[in-house]
């Protein structure tokens, strides 16, 4: 990967000479093996069964050579001999371990066969091989894989993504080329288009969870650094977490972008404001509640709001708006809320839609299954456990106390000393479900390898929820993450941890054997992204947008998992 990160960055910047004038000075100049500028002074050719010899022999089945150098290597199989693309996408792999150096110029890799079109970046195994499953207009065509071709393998568009579009990404086992999904591609050219067309200020992103708006945001700062959309713009890239923060400042540091600076404190980030330096400023929202209104120090600003529901229709929305006035604002997220038609009702439509147009962009979660970018959740009502009550007693204590009241004012009673938390927290009921956990999770999830999440209706629920859970299990099976309280009682004490104890068990989630069952209230329902697990057991009134968040943390893909539930 070294020499493919080194021969891609010499296509994209040139490489420097000392040139003599007729005068006898020497002036430096780069000179470029591709005209990235004007994608029709190069020349594209596409060669079959071209073969290349260095030690051993490979010989894809389709090279796309751009300028002579080999940009595109293709392998393509025939259902009919029963082999399809994975089986492709192996030879590739054989292909760029025989001979690594014919990579080197490459950008990315096509694995076909006559049902189906993949590609994926130099290196990539089949799991990050994604089909290329939309297009503009004049790309489209009846036949699939007709129209991927066209789209993705164009002039224009594959230069475009050569020299606007590709990170390497520093990961434990080495290096990682990212190059971009058709949405997140398609998404920033709209974001682009709108910027340099200037008159409309405003733009939302809708992307199901999990088709990686993190990194369309990213390839978005990078073109607008780097190319001549606006002039020397601010980019400030928004999120609502602490955690979200850290995972974004770890992502930014793990591709080397250089142009970034993270906001460390309320101050820091007014001085940031202030200065106006053309770089990618990542902060939570939260930073912005004192910071001061209108002191914006450069005239192009561009906002980027992650999960953009969660917070923009409200009062720290209005901070960030009051501290920049006249800056673009992008909202990214894969669950809009609209509420009503009323000023005062949340819509991120309203907020981000002017003139009550479309999104800029739309992937849906249909169209994230079908490119199997995520898999399918399913549901499955388990409701109707009985749990041990003492109703003679409870009736008798119940007249013991209130007998002397009308049942109307018994019932009003009920209503206001008794709350769905409280219901949640009762010993015998959470004793029954832990016992349905435990039976569905042994009998259906674990035997295939697959890990569990149990959402309790509150932070006392989740600690029974966890003592009941261990004592099922072996130890080290089971973690339980809430946030402290001060006073907690020693039921909820035992489980808190620091800051670091919870990293380390989300850590060994995602990729040790142990823990197998994670317990939690509020933490780890948005951004927490784990192939691993498989089913979330939701013992917790969610709705909305923040039902459908939670769910998706079952939806990744993993090899062979085929569904969340």
């Amino acid at each position: 990967m070294a020499g493919n990160r080194h021969l891609q960055t010499l296509l994209r910047r040139g490489k420097k000479f000392n040139a003599k004038h007729g005068n006898g000075t020497k002036k430096p100049v780069y000179v470029r093996l591709i005209d990235f500028d004007r994608p029709d002074r190069n020349s594209f050719v596409a060669v079959n069964q071209m073969r290349f010899v260095r030690g051993a022999s490979v010989r894809p089945d389709v090279t796309l050579l751009v300028n002579g150098l080999p940009l595109v290597h293709m392998e393509i199989k025939s259902l009919a001999q029963d082999n399809d693309w994975t089986d492709a996408t192996s030879d590739l792999r054989d292909y760029e371990e025989a001979v690594p150096r014919l990579f080197f110029p490459a950008l990315l890799n096509v694995a076909a066969d006559t049902q189906s079109f993949r590609y994926g970046a130099v290196g990539a195994k089949p799991g990050f091989y994604f089909p290329w499953s939309k297009a503009p207009l004049k790309y489209q065509d009846e036949n699939d894989l007709k129209q991927a071709t066209q789209a993705l393998l164009n002039p224009r568009t594959l230069l475009d993504i050569a020299l606007n579009y590709v990170f390497y990404e520093e990961k434990e086992g080495g290096t990682a080329k990212i190059v971009p999904r058709h949405m997140q591609y398609y998404a920033v050219r709209r974001l682009l288009k709108r910027l340099r067309e200037g008159d409309k200020k405003r733009g939302l992103i809708w992307h199901t969870q999990g088709s990686g708006k993190s990194f369309a945001m990213l390839y978005a700062a990078k073109n607008l650094l780097e190319r001549s959309v606006l002039g020397s713009p601010q980019i400030f890239l928004i999120v609502d977490t602490d955690k979200l923060a850290t995972q974004m400042g770890n992502t930014l540091s793990a591709i080397g972008f250089e142009r970034s600076v993270v906001a460390k404190s309320i101050d820091h980030l007014q001085r940031l404001i202030e200065q106006g330096q053309s770089q990618l400023v990542l902060t939570t929202i939260q930073k912005f509640q004192d910071v001061a209104t209108a002191r914006q120090g450069n005239d192009e600003v561009v906002v980027m709001a992650d999960e953009a529901h969660r917070f923009m229709e409200r009062r720290l929305g209005n901070n960030l708006e009051a501290a920049m006035p006249d800056a673009y604002h992008f909202g990214f997220t894969g669950t809009p809320v609209h509420e009503g038609e009323s000023d005062v009702a949340r819509s991120t439509f309203r907020n981000y839609c002017p003139d009550g147009e479309p999104p800029l962009h739309h992937y849906s979660i249909r169209d994230g299954i079908e490119d199997e970018v995520i898999l399918p959740v399913y549901f499955t009502l388990r409701h109707e456990a009985e749990w041990d009550v003492d109703e003679a007693a409870m009736d008798e204590a119940f007249d013991l106390e209130l007998g002397h009241l009308s049942e109307e004012e018994k019932m009003k009673v009920v209503r206001e000393a008794l709350t769905p938390t409280d219901l949640g927290e009762f010993e015998s009921r959470i004793e029954v479900y832990a016992g349905e956990v435990i039976d569905h999770y042994e009998k259906q999830v674990e035997p295939n390898g697959w890990k569990g999440m149990v959402v309790a209706p509150s932070r006392k629920s989740a600690a029974l929820y966890g003592t009941k859970l261990q004592e099922r299990r072996p130890d080290g099976d089971v973690e339980v993450l809430y946030t402290e309280g001060d006073g907690d009682e020693k039921l909820l004490s035992q489980f808190h941890t620091t800051s670091e104890e919870r990293d380390d068990i989300i850590s060994r989630f995602k990729d040790e054997a142990q823990p197998k069952l994670l317990v939690v209230h509020n933490m780890l329902l948005t951004g927490f992204d784990a192939p691993v697990l498989k089913t979330m057991y939701l013992d917790r009134r969610l709705k909305d947008h923040t039902l459908l968040q939670a769910i998706a943390r079952t939806n990744r893909p993993a090899d062979g998992k085929t569904n969340g539930e």
